[in-house]
């Protein structure tokens, strides 16, 4: 036959409620792990935006490669004076 006291200590602790300590561990444990949540977050945004910046700067390599090569190996002007055309044949020459 069971022993009734023990069943009945049982249910007695399955059904007490989270003391205030438990409840700031929890609350603890779940600002941990969305500080983390964050710091991924922030680490993938500055690298997209590293990606698209390097994107950007290929693309306009190209196409300063392409105009040249369709214009008697003259470089495109940028709108800020002169260019020397050393800087845009060195640039150019690591595009792809």
């Amino acid at each position: 036959m069971p022993n009734k006291n023990a069943d009945d200590s049982l249910r007695r602790d399955s059904c007490q409620e989270f003391s205030l300590v438990e409840l700031f561990v929890a609350i603890a444990v779940i600002a941990i792990l969305v500080g983390l949540l964050l710091a991924a977050v922030t680490l993938a945004k500055h690298q997209a935006r590293r990606d698209r910046y390097q994107s950007e700067e290929r693309r306009l390599l190209l196409a300063w490669k392409l105009y040249s090569g369709d214009n008697n190996e003259r470089v495109a002007a940028n709108g800020h004076g002169t260019m020397n055309p050393s800087i845009a044949v060195r640039n150019m020459s690591q595009v792809g």
